[in-house]
């Protein structure tokens, strides 16, 4: 399982338009294309970006495989970053990870086990 997570840098007087945005749009299309799936949507405390006139928000979704993943990325999500930056040019920046999803417990084994 790989996680997708692409970091937004945004103003902080977008907030309500670009959460409102993540919500009815991105993650709708996102997991409407059938590609990804598990959306999670983040805002990033404490971050050395942050300040009083920007914040940072993160959007995770799920893929069955890395290549699954760019996929989606190139594919689908440039179509929706294409949207963003036509509501909000260059005052949003981005960027995204791909994550490999590891276990926290063996198969079997239990999260809490001691060994």
């Amino acid at each position: 399982m790989i996680a997708i997570n692409t970091t937004f840098h945004i103003p902080c007087r977008i907030k309500p338009q670009f959460v409102r945005w993540l919500r009815e749009s991105y993650v709708p299309q996102a997991c409407g294309s059938g590609c990804v799936t598990s959306p999670v949507i983040f805002r990033i405390l404490g971050g050395s970006e942050e300040t009083p006139d920007h914040m940072s928000m993160a959007c995770q979704l799920t893929a069955p495989t890395l290549a699954a993943a760019k996929n989606w990325h190139d594919g689908h999500g440039a179509v929706l970053r294409s949207e963003m930056h036509r509501l909000w040019g260059k005052d949003v920046l981005y960027f995204t990870t791909y994550l490999e999803v590891i276990p926290v417990a063996e198969p079997g084994e239990s999260a809490a086990s001691e060994k």
